[in-house]
């Protein structure tokens, strides 16, 4: 079964929803999917392209784990590129008298967390591709992405009917 429309937009709608990110509209997820086909293929040597605004052939749990951490990865890079083009402030922390203090957070230290969060996805992203690559072809195992983000365990398309057979835990930490 192909991933049409109304797949591609549940799943960007979990990829969001994942990364907690109610701003980024659900359409510009749909189609970074669709046109970063060629870097899935290239990375996984498969050959999966859009059929209309379809893409074939379906994908298993195992490609669709790795797309999903492709796009991860482009998120944390761009989100921190959006804020070290718009850094502002120099200071963290202004102590005041007996009333308090003010706290805030330079857009530069966002942007580290940011660069630190796309460099250990860049990381993970090697490690799957290099399972992926590793079993030829043959997946005895799938991938099961559970506690990434410090919430409860979610699937990034339909679970296969051999769903509880064996898995391989990723960033379950």
């Amino acid at each position: 079964m192909a991933l049409c429309e109304q797949e591609q937009s549940g799943w960007a709608s979990r990829l969001l929803e994942s990364l907690d990110d109610s701003i980024t509209p659900t359409g510009s997820v749909v189609v970074w999917l669709r046109n970063n086909l060629g870097s899935l293929n290239l990375r996984l040597n498969s050959e999966f392209a859009l059929s209309g605004l379809c893409i074939e052939p379906a994908m298993s749990t195992n490609v669709s784990g790795i797309y999903s951490e492709m796009y991860f990865c482009h998120y944390f890079s761009k989100s921190a590129n959006k804020l070290l083009g718009s850094a502002q402030w120099d200071w963290t922390e202004i102590r005041g008298d007996e009333q308090g203090s003010i706290r805030r957070v330079s857009k530069n230290e966002i942007s580290k967390t940011y660069r630190l969060l796309a460099k250990d996805c860049q990381e993970n992203l090697a490690r799957l591709t290099e399972w992926f690559n590793g079993l030829n072809g043959s997946l005895p195992t799938q991938i099961l992405y559970g506690e990434r983000f410090g919430g409860s365990n979610f699937d990034l398309l339909p679970p296969p009917s051999n769903y509880y057979s064996e898995c391989n835990f990723i960033w379950n930490k």
